[in-house]
């Protein structure tokens, strides 16, 4: 009909034209892409402020509640020997004072196991060790918010120098971990 226009999409990077009636994908189809400008052009600060843009909703409640509650299932330890402490001693020969993991009984110091003092573990109702903790978040684990942003060790010392430059107090931490080869 007359004074009706045809609307056509042209992708300026392919050359491809979509068919009228056809139209481009929207955000939420998208996942993913390719950022490489020329360097000194901004790609640190375009990905800090994407980042800072979508933080991810915070977890509704904490999967490893009930583990560091002392509930839960007791960790598949197998065997019956005696497990020391995470430091390496025996509760055999100690003579410091020691807490029990609530679900699979190894004994830790009261200091390796995060206590300020005899008076602090003793106040405790529940304990459960790291080994336990951790087991209970590989079984559930939970979504923490962290962006985990993958860089080459050269460039590391960069990437934090931009964060703190141009995200500065919102950001809460960052730790840096060597991969492997």
């Amino acid at each position: 009909s007359a004074g009706s226009a045809v609307v056509i999409y042209w992708n300026m990077h392919s050359g491809a034209l979509l068919p009228p009636g056809q139209t481009p994908p929207t955000d939420g189809d998208v996942r993913g892409g390719i950022l490489a400008d020329e360097m000194g052009l901004g790609k640190s600060v375009e990905v800090l402020a994407l980042v800072l843009a979508h933080p991810r909703p915070p977890p509704a409640a904490p999967s490893l509640a009930a583990a560091a509650s002392g509930q839960g299932e007791p960790a598949e330890r197998g065997g019956e020997e005696e497990r020391g402490c995470f430091c390496g001693h025996t509760p055999r020969f100690e003579t410091s004072s020691m807490v029990q993991c609530d679900l699979c009984r190894r004994w830790v110091h009261v200091g390796c196991a995060g206590f300020g003092s005899d008076a602090e573990a003793e106040a405790a109702e529940h304990y459960t060790c790291l080994t336990c903790v951790s087991d209970a978040g590989v079984r559930s684990p939970a979504a923490c918010g962290a962006t985990l942003l993958v860089c080459p060790a050269a460039i590391l010392s960069q990437w934090r120098e931009e964060v703190q430059k141009h995200v500065g107090s919102h950001s809460n931490r960052d730790s840096a971990g060597r991969g492997g080869r």
